[in-house]
């Protein structure tokens, strides 16, 4: 059996974590096997042949992937305002107002923006990088282009923006955190 951890970690928190991890896990592998079952379609090609002629085919995945990223992150957030409501409360008792929560929950938001374009822009343009260079095989010059990469990342700050404030607003509704 799993037992509490603490008082304010009840057991169904934790079976309600492990769900989601296994969930997270399940999405990810069901992503390999559809890259595999893409790349295996077309015998005869090899692996980078076929995913050549399937990336058309490959948006949708990455839109999946893109889904299941985006409400991984959304549920992290509002896990997390949760089980800080204790903390939220006391810090409204002692004089916060909900406007300054609301500011620090958008700077925690920013932060985990900013800490994704910062690995997206560099290890992520790394794997980029080796995985184009493993299909050049006619001698394209690499760029990246910036007018969606510059949506993207709007896109990544209007989330990391959006969620934090859209779960604490759920769990306050038009009350005060100590109410």
């Amino acid at each position: 059996g799993v037992w509490a951890l603490s008082d304010d970690f009840s057991n169904s928190r934790l079976f309600r974590s492990v769900a989601y991890a296994r969930l997270s896990w399940l999405a990810a592998l069901g992503g390999v096997w559809g890259l595999a079952y893409l790349c295996i379609r077309r015998q005869g090609r090899g692996l980078l042949g076929s995913l050549a002629r399937s990336a058309r085919r490959l948006y949708r995945p990455a839109l999946a992937l893109l889904l299941v990223g985006v409400l991984n992150y959304v549920n992290t957030m509002t896990c997390g305002i949760e089980n800080r409501r204790l903390t939220f409360s006391v810090m409204e008792s002692l004089g916060m107002s909900g406007r300054q929560i609301r500011q620090l929950l958008i700077r925690e938001g920013f932060l985990y923006a900013m800490f994704s374009i910062l690995i997206t822009m560099t290890a992520g343009t790394a794997v980029t990088y080796l995985f184009f260079q493993m299909m050049n095989y006619m001698g394209a010059p690499f760029s990246i282009p910036a007018a969606p990469l510059i949506a993207a990342f709007a896109l990544v700050i209007l989330i990391c923006l959006a969620a934090p404030l859209a779960a604490y607003r759920h769990m306050t509704g038009n009350r005060s955190v100590v109410d």
